[in-house]
Protein backbone atom coordinates (compact mmCIF):
# COMPACT_ATOMS: atom_id res chain seq x y z
CA UNK A 1 0.00 0.00 0.00
CA UNK A 2 3.04 2.48 0.92
CA UNK A 3 4.43 1.58 -2.96
CA UNK A 4 0.93 2.26 -4.35
CA UNK A 5 0.44 5.78 -2.37
CA UNK A 6 3.55 6.95 -0.10
CA UNK A 7 1.21 9.62 1.38
CA UNK A 8 -0.61 6.69 3.02
CA UNK A 9 -0.59 8.64 6.30
CA UNK A 10 -2.41 5.70 8.35
CA UNK A 11 0.15 3.02 6.53
CA UNK A 12 2.78 4.81 7.85
CA UNK A 13 1.41 5.18 11.39
CA UNK A 14 0.30 1.31 11.51
CA UNK A 15 3.73 0.66 9.76
CA UNK A 16 5.56 2.53 12.88
CA UNK A 17 3.25 0.93 15.76
CA UNK A 18 4.29 -2.38 14.25
CA UNK A 19 8.05 -2.11 13.90
CA UNK A 20 7.76 -0.55 17.45
CA UNK A 21 6.23 -3.33 18.82
CA UNK A 22 8.72 -5.90 16.99
CA UNK A 23 11.75 -4.45 18.10
CA UNK A 24 12.91 -2.52 14.81
CA UNK A 25 13.18 0.58 16.23
CA UNK A 26 14.43 2.38 13.61
CA UNK A 27 12.41 1.53 10.96
CA UNK A 28 9.84 2.19 13.29
CA UNK A 29 11.46 6.15 13.68
CA UNK A 30 11.42 6.00 10.18
CA UNK A 31 7.75 5.64 9.72
CA UNK A 32 7.28 8.44 12.26
CA UNK A 33 9.25 10.60 10.28
CA UNK A 34 7.03 10.31 7.40
CA UNK A 35 3.92 10.16 8.90
CA UNK A 36 5.16 13.61 10.83
CA UNK A 37 6.27 14.98 6.81
CA UNK A 38 3.09 14.30 5.46
CA UNK A 39 1.27 15.60 8.31
CA UNK A 40 2.88 17.44 11.55
CA UNK A 41 -0.85 17.30 13.29
CA UNK A 42 -1.28 13.87 12.50
CA UNK A 43 -2.98 12.31 15.85
CA UNK A 44 -0.27 11.44 18.45
CA UNK A 45 2.23 10.65 16.09
CA UNK A 46 4.72 13.22 18.11
CA UNK A 47 4.27 11.17 20.48
CA UNK A 48 5.28 7.86 19.14
CA UNK A 49 8.43 9.71 17.42
CA UNK A 50 9.19 10.81 20.30
CA UNK A 51 8.49 7.75 22.22
CA UNK A 52 10.73 5.76 19.18
CA UNK A 53 13.48 8.28 19.60
CA UNK A 54 13.98 7.90 23.63
CA UNK A 55 13.76 4.38 23.04
CA UNK A 56 16.48 4.19 20.77
CA UNK A 57 18.59 6.42 22.86
CA UNK A 58 17.69 4.60 26.19
CA UNK A 59 16.67 1.68 25.42
CA UNK A 60 12.93 0.12 25.00
CA UNK A 61 12.88 -1.47 28.34
CA UNK A 62 14.44 1.40 30.27
CA UNK A 63 12.18 4.28 28.38
CA UNK A 64 9.02 1.97 29.08
CA UNK A 65 9.80 1.85 32.84
CA UNK A 66 10.41 5.39 32.53
CA UNK A 67 7.59 6.45 31.28
CA UNK A 68 5.13 4.13 33.24
CA UNK A 69 7.40 5.96 35.90
CA UNK A 70 6.39 9.67 35.03
CA UNK A 71 2.48 8.86 34.84
CA UNK A 72 2.82 7.14 38.22
CA UNK A 73 4.19 9.99 39.38
CA UNK A 74 1.55 12.41 37.83
CA UNK A 75 -1.29 10.36 40.01
CA UNK A 76 1.09 11.15 42.82
CA UNK A 77 1.73 7.37 43.36
CA UNK A 78 4.86 7.59 44.56
CA UNK A 79 6.64 4.56 45.65
CA UNK A 80 4.64 3.02 42.40
CA UNK A 81 6.78 5.50 40.55
CA UNK A 82 9.92 4.85 42.27
CA UNK A 83 9.92 1.15 41.46
CA UNK A 84 9.58 2.10 37.77
CA UNK A 85 12.47 4.64 37.98
CA UNK A 86 14.62 2.51 39.88
CA UNK A 87 13.81 -0.45 36.79
CA UNK A 88 14.46 1.90 34.08
CA UNK A 89 18.24 3.20 35.78
CA UNK A 90 18.65 -0.85 36.11
CA UNK A 91 18.17 -0.94 32.75
CA UNK A 92 20.36 1.60 31.48
CA UNK A 93 22.80 2.94 34.26
CA UNK A 94 23.20 5.91 32.30
CA UNK A 95 19.45 7.25 32.25
CA UNK A 96 19.58 10.81 33.28
CA UNK A 97 16.02 11.60 33.15
CA UNK A 98 15.29 8.68 35.62
CA UNK A 99 17.71 9.79 38.37
CA UNK A 100 16.02 13.48 38.09
CA UNK A 101 12.78 12.60 38.34
CA UNK A 102 13.84 9.63 41.22
CA UNK A 103 15.04 13.24 42.97
CA UNK A 104 11.84 14.74 42.58
CA UNK A 105 9.70 12.49 43.86
CA UNK A 106 12.32 12.07 47.29
CA UNK A 107 12.44 15.94 47.49
CA UNK A 108 8.70 16.12 47.51
CA UNK A 109 8.56 13.25 49.86
CA UNK A 110 10.82 15.21 52.18
CA UNK A 111 13.82 12.52 51.77
CA UNK A 112 16.46 15.15 50.79
CA UNK A 113 19.44 12.96 51.14
CA UNK A 114 17.65 10.55 48.58
CA UNK A 115 17.49 13.47 46.23
CA UNK A 116 20.67 14.74 46.30
CA UNK A 117 22.51 11.67 45.87
CA UNK A 118 19.89 11.33 42.39
CA UNK A 119 20.28 15.01 41.36
CA UNK A 120 24.33 14.11 41.55
CA UNK A 121 23.96 11.31 39.41
CA UNK A 122 22.02 13.46 37.18
CA UNK A 123 25.28 16.19 37.39
CA UNK A 124 27.47 13.13 36.75
CA UNK A 125 25.97 12.26 33.63
CA UNK A 126 25.10 15.57 32.72
CA UNK A 127 27.16 18.27 33.79
CA UNK A 128 24.93 21.10 32.33
CA UNK A 129 22.04 20.32 33.50
CA UNK A 130 20.17 23.54 34.92
CA UNK A 131 17.30 21.71 36.58
CA UNK A 132 19.11 19.34 38.14
CA UNK A 133 21.97 22.04 39.31
CA UNK A 134 18.73 24.15 40.73
CA UNK A 135 17.24 21.10 42.36
CA UNK A 136 20.08 19.95 44.39
CA UNK A 137 20.82 23.05 45.76
CA UNK A 138 17.35 23.31 47.00
CA UNK A 139 17.56 19.89 48.21
CA UNK A 140 20.87 21.24 49.94
CA UNK A 141 19.70 23.91 51.71
CA UNK A 142 17.26 21.63 53.47
CA UNK A 143 19.85 19.54 54.62
CA UNK A 144 21.77 22.40 56.63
Amino acid sequence: AVEIDPKMTETHYWLGRVFYEIGKLNDSLSSWQKVLEIDPYYPRAQYFYTKVENSIKYGKQAYSHYEAGYNLYEQRLFEEAIYQYRQAVRSNPNFSLAYYWLGRIYYERGNYREAVSNWKEVLRLEPENAKAEYWLKQAEKQLK
